[in-house]
């Protein structure tokens, strides 16, 4: 299937979408949605720009689950609540809220409050960056195709299903079910080349609470409740805005587009810990939907100098890069001159072993 994939076959894409549907434990949708008012009118097209513009006019509450794969491979299932207050952009004043751990069964009260500190320091990135979202739908639209599975119901309302599948087969493709009123996504699933589902955020109830229009001018302040990070964010427009606030650290600009041409910088940020003053840069990267980032962190020793495999490859005067990669999320860890680097992704993406392969080599020979 995959193979007939690779060659561009439509049938045989459209077969592959039915088995992730399949997968899913989903049959193939039948139009019901009925007449005006809504964010993706029947009969119309989904369109990676419908699908990033639309729900950011929608405030609503919600509870979810959480499914991803742990690094064991168990299923580990997490209730979820979240309330959004639109104001047109993806910046919108948010809360997530951990609830409870629904598996592995029988989970310790001292596992609940350890995810419940999870969510209370990486809310933010749970949000943004944990579940399907639309980064750039120009770029989207390069590197995926949608495949439209027609109307069907979801917690009582109609929704639109569609595959979004990736053109290279290196990363995932997800399964998403978009409310048709709000545009809102109620369901999203995601699959590695492989047809395995690496993750699942399902929404058990909807409410919506109103409009970025009908909110007005109000939305612009941000209410008291909203999540905020612990650290001190400050957003740049390229690592020259950024470099100045970074003192006696000289950023690297990673040089990766031989490996990763479809994905573009998408973010760039310096972070500072309120309580030692740490100042970390962040470099995103996006191909449109999926997103990896490259940390660098100047200050402190090797943080694995004293791991023996570290010893062995230090006295041969070579470079060692640590590696962490699961289902979920693969991980590069490599300390070059006083900076630690961190390169951070989908565990689906198999070329960011390689991105930090490229990084290290830049921060070793300077080009």
């Amino acid at each position: 299937m995959l193979h007939r994939l690779a060659g561009g076959l439509r049938a045989g894409m459209g077969a592959l979408c039915i088995g992730i549907l399949s997968l899913a434990g989903s049959e193939v949708c039948r139009a019901q949605v009925q007449g005006g008012g809504a964010a993706i009118p029947n009969g119309s097209p989904v369109t990676f720009q419908t699908i990033a513009a639309a729900p950011l006019q929608a405030s609503h509450e919600s509870n979810r689950i959480r499914r991803f794969l742990d690094p064991t491979g168990q299923l580990v299932q997490v209730r979820e609540q979240l309330t959004v207050q639109a104001d047109g952009t993806p910046d919108a004043a948010f809360k997530l809220d951990f609830v409870d751990v629904v598996a592995p069964t029988g989970s310790s009260n001292s596992a609940r409050v350890q995810w419940g500190e999870v969510y209370r320091a990486n809310a933010g990135l749970l949000h943004m960056h944990g579940g399907f979202r639309i980064a750039d739908a120009q770029l989207a639209q390069q590197n995926y195709q949608i495949f439209d599975f027609g109307t069907c119901r979801r917690l009582g309302r109609d929704v639109r299903r569609v595959v979004v599948y990736p053109n290279r087969q290196d990363k995932g493709a997800w399964m998403v079910d978009l409310d048709v009123q709000t545009g809102v996504i109620l369901y999203s699933a995601e699959y590695d080349a492989q047809l395995r589902l690496i993750n699942e955020l399902e929404t058990t109830s909807f409410v919506l609470t109103g409009s970025a229009i009908e909110l007005g001018p109000r939305n612009r302040t941000k209410p008291a409740w909203s999540w905020r990070p612990k650290m001190q964010v400050s957003k740049y427009a390229d690592l020259g805005g950024a470099a100045p606030q970074l003192g006696s650290m000289t950023p690297i600009q990673p040089a990766i587009q031989s490996v990763v041409s479809d994905y573009r910088q998408s973010l760039v940020q310096v972070t500072e810990d309120p309580v030692n003053g740490d100042r970390t840069l962040v470099l995103g990267y996006s191909d449109g939907i999926d997103e990896f980032f490259v940390l660098q962190t100047k200050g402190g020793g090797n943080p694995f100098s004293e791991h023996p495999a570290v010893r062995n490859v230090n006295a041969t005067s070579a470079h060692a890069i640590a590696s962490y990669d699961d289902a979920s999320m693969r991980a590069y860890v490599f300390h070059e001159s006083g900076t630690t680097y961190w390169v951070v992704g989908s565990g689906s993406l198999a070329r960011l072993k390689d991105v930090s392969f490229r990084i290290c080599q830049q921060a070793v020979t300077g080009n």
